[in-house]
Parts: structure tokens; sequence; C-alpha cells
């Protein structure tokens, strides 16, 4: 073979490559994965079943309020009962106030820790089906819509940037009747 034809063969070969990996390049894009993002803390703002359950949750927590408030008053008309009339009080009195003082006080920490334990177990409670609603519908939304992956993202979450229409949280509470 001569050179001539050598340096043929070698740019018809580069130039089969280059085209090669234009046409690879160009199906790659085609069928790049469709991707989008939904805003889990306005789902949690705007989603019916999850507007209930906070209403729900936030009623129990008023009262659970109330009742703390009360014990709270209790103690300072305790402690302030203590502070006032203690001169007036001989030793076995005395003790027998702040003992009671300390059996409230005790009483207080007590209800505070089971409450706060209450309010955690009527929270999974409460939120645990609206999660599995929500992710049923997110599901049946990605398929119907042809989404191969939808991120969940709370507000400055983990998400730096995405185009404008990678925000899939209208397009979903629209598809769920939520708005």
């Amino acid at each position: 073979m001569s050179k001539i034809s050598l340096e043929k063969s070698g740019l018809y070969l580069v130039a089969l490559v280059i085209i090669y990996a234009a046409i690879v390049g160009t199906l790659n894009f085609i069928n790049a994965p469709k991707v989008g993002y939904i805003d889990s803390s306005i789902l949690m703002e705007k989603f019916p079943s999850a507007i209930t359950a906070r209403a729900e949750l936030n009623t129990k927590a008023e009262e659970w309020q109330a009742n703390t408030k009360t014990l709270e008053d209790e103690l300072n008309m305790m402690n302030k009962e203590i502070l006032e009339e203690s001169p007036k009080w001989n030793k076995k009195t005395m003790a027998a106030k702040q003992d009671e003082f300390k059996k409230k006080q005790m009483e207080y920490a007590r209800y505070s820790k089971a409450i706060q334990k209450k309010a955690a177990e009527l929270e999974n409670e409460l939120f645990q089906p609206v999660f599995t609603e929500l992710n049923n519908k997110i599901k049946e939304f990605g398929d119907n819509q042809g989404y191969e992956i939808i991120f969940g993202t709370l507000t400055g979450g983990n998400i730096l940037f995405a185009e404008e229409g990678s925000n899939l949280t209208d397009d979903f509470l629209s598809y769920t009747g939520a708005i």
C-alpha cells in the first residue's frame, strides 16, 4: 500500500470514530433519564392528609401544653408560698412544704417526659399513613409522567442547582388534586 492510501485509510478511520462518537453521544442524550425533585416541606404544608394530621397533632399538643401550664402554675404558687411564708413556719411545716414542692417538681418532670414520648408516638402514628400515601402517589405520578428518578428535598436542602422545570412539587400537588 502506498503512503497516500494509508493516510486516507487513517483519515477514514478517524472520521468513522468521530461519527460513531457523535451518534453514541446523541443517543445517550436522547435516552437521558427523566429526573426531577419534590420539595418535601411544601408537601407537608399543602398535602391534605398532612394538613389534617398536623392539625390533630397541634390540637393534642395544645391540650398537653395547657396541662403543663397548670402544673407550672402550681409549682410557681408553691414556690412563692414557701418564699413568703417560710419565716412564719416551724421546722416541721417547712419540711412538709418543701417535701410537697419536691413531689410536685417530680410530678411535673414525669408528666413532661411522658408528654414528649406521647407526642413522638402520636406524630409517628398520624404521619406514617401520610408518608405511605405520599410515597405511593409519588410512585404513581413518576410512572405516569415517565420519570426514572424523583428526588425529595427540604427547603434549603441538598439540591444546589436544578433547572426550573426540575421542581415537580406544584405539578405533583396538581396531579393529586391538592392544589
